[in-house]
C-alpha cells in the first residue's frame, strides 16, 4: 500500500513538472456558445487574458477557467489557434463565409486583442480587416464597424484612419459605386444609416469640390489677366526706350491784364482825390509829342486829346523842329571829339548884377497867380530841357493857358491866399 502511494504522488509529480507545454493542465475558454480547452502554459505570459477567471462565492481567481461570455466561436478559434500556432485560421467552415461575414469576424478579432494586450493577434487582424474591406463597399464597411462596437473607436486611431482612407478611395475613384454596396446579398436596410453618413460625406465632398474648382478657374483667369497686363506695360516700356526724346516747346506767353501806357483806364477818380503831383503829370502829357502806331519814324503826332484840336501847320513845325533837332544830334555825335584844352585860370569872382526892379503892382500880381500860373509858364519856356517840345508847350499856353480844362475838370479860384486850385 504504501509503495503503491509512493508511485501515484511521483507520477503526478512529474505531470506538473514537466518540460513540455502540453503536460501541463489545461484551461476551459467558456465563450458565448461553447467551450474550448488550452494548455496553461500557452496562457502563462498573458496575464490579462488568463486572469479573467473566478470560481466561488469569495470570488478568489481559478487558474482553470477563462471566462469570454462575449466571444463568438469563430473568434474563439481563431484565438486559441494564435495561442498555439501564432496564425491566423478561420473555422474549416468560414473558409467559405461572405466577404461581409470574413470582415465582421476579423473585426471582432481586432476588438478582442485590443481589449486583453494581444499585440501580435492585434496586427494580424488589422491585415485581415483591410483584406476583406477592399472586397465590399464603404456601406458595408460601415455598417459592419457600427454592428461590432458601435461609438467604441473614440481612442482608436488606427481604425479611424481606415474608415476615411476607404470613404476617400471610393468617392475617388468611382462615386457612383458608392451609391450602392457590392456585395448582392446586403440589404437596403441594413446600410440606411451608413447610406445617410456617406451621402452626407459625399454631398460636402461635391460642394467643396466645385468651389474648389470655380475658385481654381477664378485663379486661372486673374492670372491670364495679370499676364496680359504685364506684357503690355513691357511693350509700353520697350517703345518708349526706343522712341526719339520729344522736343520740348515753351509754354505759350499769356498776354498781360494789366493796361498799357497807351490804354485808356476805366477807373474815375473824385475830384479830390487828385493830388498836386498828379496833376503835374498831366501837364508833362500834355507837352509831349508822341508817335503814332504804323506812322513814319520821324512823324511825330499828338495821342492826347488835345492833339484834335491843333492845326495841320502846328503839328507840321513841331514836326520839322523835331527832325532838324535830331538832325543836329546826328551830326554833333559824329564830329570827332577835340583834344582837351589846358583849363584857363580862374577868374577873381565879379560883383553880382542886380536884379530888375519889380514894381509892387507886379508882385502883387505874381503873388496872387496860383502855382498852375507858374507851372505852365515854366515848361512853355523851357524848350531846352523837353528837347522837341518847345512848340507843343507855346500851343498848350496860347490856347488852352488851364490844363484842367483838356481832362474835364473844372479849377475855381480859391478864396483864400491862391496857393492850391479846388477842383470840382
Amino acid at each position: 500500500m504504501s509503495s503503491s502511494s509512493g508511485k501515484k504522488k511521483e507520477t503526478v509529480l512529474e505531470t506538473k513538472t514537466s518540460p513540455s507545454p502540453f503536460g501541463s493542465a489545461t484551461v476551459k475558454l467558456f465563450l458565448k456558445s461553447s467551450t474550448l480547452r488550452v494548455h496553461k502554459a500557452f496562457l502563462a505570459d498573458k496575464p490579462q487574458l488568463y486572469g479573467t477567471g473566478s470560481g466561488g462565492v469569495s470570488g478568489e481567481i481559478d487558474s482553470t477557467q477563462v471566462l469570454l461570455k462575449e466571444t463568438s466561436l469563430e473568434v474563439g478559434h481563431v484565438l486559441v489557434m494564435w495561442l498555439y500556432s501564432g496564425t491566423y485560421q478561420l473555422l474549416p467552415r468560414d473558409a467559405e463565409a461572405t466577404p461581409r461575414e470574413a470582415l465582421k469576424t476579423a473585426l471582432e478579432v481586432y476588438v478582442l486583442a485590443l481589449k486583453y494586450d494581444l499585440s501580435g493577434l492585434e496586427s494580424l487582424a488589422r491585415d485581415q480587416v483591410t483584406r476583406h474591406g477592399d472586397e465590399v463597399g464603404i456601406y458595408t464597411t460601415i455598417n459592419v464597424v457600427l454592428e461590432v462596437y458601435p461609438l467604441k473607436s473614440k481612442g482608436d486611431e488606427w481604425l479611424n484612419e481606415f474608415l476615411s482612407t476607404r470613404t476617400k478611395e471610393a468617392l475617388k475613384n468611382d462615386p457612383t459605386s458608392a451609391v450602392m454596396p457590392k456585395d448582392a446579398g446586403e440589404q437596403e436596410e441594413t446600410t440606411l444609416i451608413a447610406k445617410t453618413i456617406v451621402r452626407s460625406v459625399l454631398d460636402a465632398y461635391r460642394e467643396k469640390s466645385e468651389e474648389l474648382v470655380a475658385r481654381e478657374a477664378v485663379l486661372e483667369e486673374a492670372t491670364r489677366a495679370l499676364a496680359a497686363q504685364q506684357l503690355s506695360f513691357d511693350n509700353v516700356v520697350r517703345e518708349s526706350a526706343n522712341a526719339p526724346p520729344a522736343e520740348t516747346s515753351a509754354p505759350p506767353r499769356q498776354e498781360s491784364s494789366i493796361p498799357g501806357p497807351s490804354e485808356e483806364s476805366n477807373y474815375e477818380l473824385a475830384p479830390e482825390e487828385v493830388p498836386e503831383v498828379f496833376a503835374m503829370a498831366v501837364v508833362e502829357e500834355l507837352s509831349l509829342p508822341r508817335q503814332a502806331p504804323g506812322s513814319p519814324e520821324n512823324d511825330w503826332v499828338m495821342t492826347s486829346p488835345r492833339a484834335a484840336e491843333l492845326e495841320p501847320e502846328d503839328l507840321a513845325v513841331s514836326s520839322k523842329k523835331s527832325k532838324k533837332d535830331k538832325k543836329g544830334k546826328k551830326n554833333k555825335t559824329a564830329e570827332p571829339e577835340p583834344e582837351p584844352q589846358p583849363e584857363p585860370e580862374p577868374e577873381p569872382p565879379s560883383a553880382p548884377e542886380p536884379e530888375p526892379a519889380v514894381s509892387k503892382k507886379d508882385k502883387k500880381k505874381k503873388k496872387k497867380g496860383s502855382i498852375w500860373d507858374d507851372l505852365v509858364e515854366e515848361r512853355a519856356g523851357d524848350s531846352k530841357g523837353l528837347g522837341e517840345s518847345g512848340a507843343v508847350a507855346d500851343l498848350v499856353v496860347e490856347d488852352h493857358p488851364d490844363p484842367w480844362a483838356t481832362w474835364g475838370l473844372t479849377r475855381k479860384p480859391s478864396k483864400g491866399d491862391g496857393k492850391r486850385p479846388v477842383l470840382y
